[in-house]
């Protein structure tokens, strides 16, 4: 699905990526750690393309992304929640949603304002995503007014709804209580059971322990250590760079 081979980002005289190699596996969730400055979320930039590698290659079902734009790569199948609420504010749930199934600007705007018409087809899938997220309440209600709980909701339902064959998730659970980081966890494994594959970057550590088949730890731009989350908990390397013992 996902393969990163030598990739190297500089800024300046710093090392942010480097030499970087691993692959994400079909049907799987991995989750990228390591300790702040690590690397982790320019490597997220890499794959999506906000930024350009110095060296390296990235395959996204064996398509070599290294000339492709940001657009490009979402058609490929990339599907990305970031670490800061990228909801539109003046819009309700429902139209933040709306926006996410033609994955084309001018599309959804005609569809907000109907120029384009709401189908029957996607008032389905809004209502759908709706019940899978327990959010059906607050459908109505403008995304400023949303606590940030939900606004996470809203954002990895948006992101579910984006055509896409791997979901990217930046942090989904930063800064939520634990009753909606419970409920993303269950929502992330039913994905997974559904046959999404998906890649994220989480700091709560028991959060990833408990859901990950697989984890990537890095360290100074670099890959320590790859493997299941119990392998990982024993591991020496990831100990001493990461959990500071």
């Amino acid at each position: 699905m996902l393969k990163v081979e030598n990739l190297t980002k500089h800024f300046g005289g710093v090392k942010a990526v480097n030499d970087c190699s691993f692959e994400i596996e079909k049907g799987k969730i991995t989750a990228l750690i390591g300790p702040n400055g690590s690397g982790k979320t320019t490597i997220f930039n890499l794959i999506s393309g906000i930024i350009k590698s110095d060296n390296g290659k990235i395959f996204i079902a064996n398509n070599n992304t290294a000339n492709l734009s940001v657009d490009q790569i979402s058609n490929l199948g990339v599907s990305r929640v970031f670490q800061r609420s990228r909801l539109f504010k003046n819009l309700t749930v429902r139209e933040n949603l709306l926006l996410a199934i033609d994955n084309e600007d001018t599309k959804l705007w005609k569809n907000i304002f109907g120029f384009n018409g709401v189908t029957k087809a996607k008032e389905e899938k809004i209502k759908e995503i709706l019940e899978d997220f327990s959010i059906s309440e607050i459908k109505n209600i403008v995304a400023s007014e949303l606590s940030f709980g939900q606004k996470r909701l809203v954002e990895l339902a948006r992101t579910i709804l984006n055509p896409h064959k791997l979901l990217m998730l930046d942090e989904p659970v930063a800064g939520v209580n634990p009753k909606i980081r419970s409920s993303i966890a269950s929502l992330l494994i039913k994905l997974k059971n559904n046959g999404e594959t998906i890649l994220l970057i989480e700091h709560d550590m028991i959060f990833t322990l408990g859901l990950a088949d697989v984890i990537i730890v890095l360290d100074a731009g670099k890959v320590i250590a790859t493997g299941k989350p119990n392998e990982i908990k024993s591991n020496k390397l990831v100990l001493d760079a990461y959990l500071g013992n």
